[in-house]
């Protein structure tokens, strides 16, 4: 896991150094709506269920109350087409799960992402992108049973494909995408851009 977490930290501290090259910077937050981490969360239940509580399916009742991924990014454009950055994301889920037999189970999930990512842009226009991208990078998820107090901590590989993304506006704008992975499968929020 140490090896990732350098490749990571490599490919950010290179991004920086690239970024004196970079005429254009661009700052975005956003957020995102049903990412890998509350699947994992979900898939993480249905494995507690099935080996510990010997019941199945319908006599368990399950609830997931997710948050985000909220998403805190930094773009630079390196040229007409391609962009570089990274991106770091939080995201939290979570679970119960009330058996047949009466107990009921709560449990939190907390996912710190960092990625780096590639995109290229289809359409270059001053005030509109169209895009798709690529993101990999680690992500730390730290859980907890609120009933025994156990906890657990983990690093997992992160990554994100963006089928289609849009970006409106000149200095400050509006993007949203569409995709698979840590981002959600709809991510949308605000840019400002810094151009020199």
């Amino acid at each position: 896991m140490k090896t990732r977490i350098t490749l990571v930290a490599t490919l950010i501290i290179t991004l920086f150094h690239l970024n004196s090259h970079a005429q254009i910077r661009e700052f975005s937050l956003g957020y995102g709506v049903l990412g890998r981490q509350e699947i994992q969360v979900r898939d993480i239940s249905n494995f507690v269920e099935t080996k510990f509580s010997g019941t199945i399916g319908e006599n368990t009742k399950k609830t997931f109350s997710p948050l985000g991924p909220i998403r805190l990014a930094y773009t630079m454009y390196d040229t007409k087409h391609i962009t570089l950055g990274a991106d770091f994301s939080y995201a939290a889920c979570q679970s119960e799960m009330q058996y047949a037999n009466g107990t009921s189970e709560k449990s939190d999930f907390h996912f710190f992402t960092l990625m780096g990512n590639v995109s290229y842009q289809y359409l270059d226009n001053p005030k509109l992108n169209i895009y798709s991208g690529l993101h990999f990078g680690v992500s730390y998820l730290r859980g907890k049973n609120l009933d025994t107090n156990k906890k657990g901590e983990d690093y997992l590989p992160a990554y994100h494909v963006t089928l289609l993304g849009v970006r409106y506006g000149e200095k400050l704008g509006v993007y949203g995408d569409l995709g698979y992975g840590y981002n959600g499968y709809v991510n949308a929020g605000v840019f400002y851009r810094l151009i020199q």
